[in-house]
């Protein structure tokens, strides 16, 4: 791989990906409530309960990943004073978090289009002469 220097257009991609990744959770969050704003009973209850596990991995949990915050579990052998219990609970937490969010935010999606819309009202023109 290359040198990559601090001031190159690749190092500034990788500042960048923390806050693409919640940007990313959040306008999942945005996006879904905005689609079940006008749909009632399960299927809008399933697409935010996956959205939000979804917010949860890509705004919280990924970004400290990235930030060196959270340790995966690869590199325990080479941190001796890290606790490997709760480096396999984060990391738990964060596949739990993204695997359900996708399989939920799916099945939400896939149930919200096929549920009735309510009763739209019927459009009246008015014309009016001046």
């Amino acid at each position: 791989m290359p040198f990559v220097s601090e001031f190159s257009p690749l190092a500034s991609l990788e500042a960048a990906r923390p806050v693409f990744l919640m940007l990313m959770g959040i306008s999942i969050v945005l996006i879904s409530w905005r689609l079940t704003k006008k749909v009632t009973g399960w299927p809008p209850r399933i697409l935010m309960a996956g959205a939000m596990l979804l917010a949860l991995g890509y705004s919280v949990l990924l970004p400290l990943y990235e930030a060196g915050v959270l340790i995966r579990p690869a590199m325990l052998p080479y941190m001796p004073g890290a606790d490997p219990v709760a480096t396999m609970a984060w990391e738990v937490t964060k596949t739990i978090s993204m695997n359900f969010g996708w399989l939920l935010f799916g099945l939400g999606l896939f149930l919200v289009s096929k549920s009735p819309l309510p009763a739209r009202r019927p459009v009246q023109l008015t014309i009016v002469r001046p």
